[in-house]
């Protein structure tokens, strides 16, 4: 009878007991979908370069990049912009830079400063990982629209509408995006 107690989830012991049980149960399942929503599978495959841990400590374990990849999200969402691009400028020392962080590090970089002419090179890096990265070619066609490059908008326009459905809300927007670099090339 003493022994049945241990598994009386009314008593203290059994309280602790079922605490443990559910945290050691939810916790590895939290992290798994965390990592599924903000993680990519090649980080695991990949075999991580260092980055910059805290105090400036080189860190290279997975563990320590998902952290980054996690605060570098988390605070992109949260359009704490400064605090993304830092994960990202920590992050893009590593081998675990994939087209969508580099297109997520492009879009938190030009958020934070007002204008995508300083995050070309991260544009550039998602599309040479990527050709065909639908949010990184929506930045370059952005950019160059920034910059009065029609010419180059209106290519990379047409290379993101060929890409998308074709009654959807985003192939309308990119319509009007080349119906406007249209317009400003002017006739001919």
């Amino acid at each position: 009878m003493a022994g049945t107690a241990f598994w009386n989830l009314t008593t203290s012991r059994g309280k602790r007991l079922l605490a443990t049980v559910g945290m050691a149960t939810v916790a590895p399942v939290a992290a798994f979908a965390i990592y599924m929503t903000l993680g990519s599978a090649l980080l695991v495959t990949r075999q991580p370069g260092p980055i910059l841990g805290g105090a400036g400590t080189v860190a290279t374990s997975t563990a320590a990049i998902t952290s980054l990849v996690v605060e570098a999200q988390t605070a992109r969402r949260q359009r704490d912009f400064q605090k993304a691009v830092t994960a990202f400028e920590r992050l893009a020392g590593s081998d675990a830079m994939t087209a969508d962080l580099w297109a997520d590090y492009a879009d938190a970089a030009g958020a934070l400063h007002g204008s995508l002419d300083r995050a070309e090179p991260w544009i550039d890096r998602a599309l040479a990982l990527d050709p065909r990265h639908l949010k990184a070619l929506w930045l370059k066609g952005s950019l160059q629209t920034e910059r009065q490059d029609f010419r180059g908008a209106l290519e990379t326009w047409q290379a993101l509408l060929a890409l998308l459905p074709p009654d959807s809300t985003d192939a309308r927007l990119v319509a009007a995006n080349l119906d406007e670099a249209r317009a400003a090339l002017g006739p001919g």
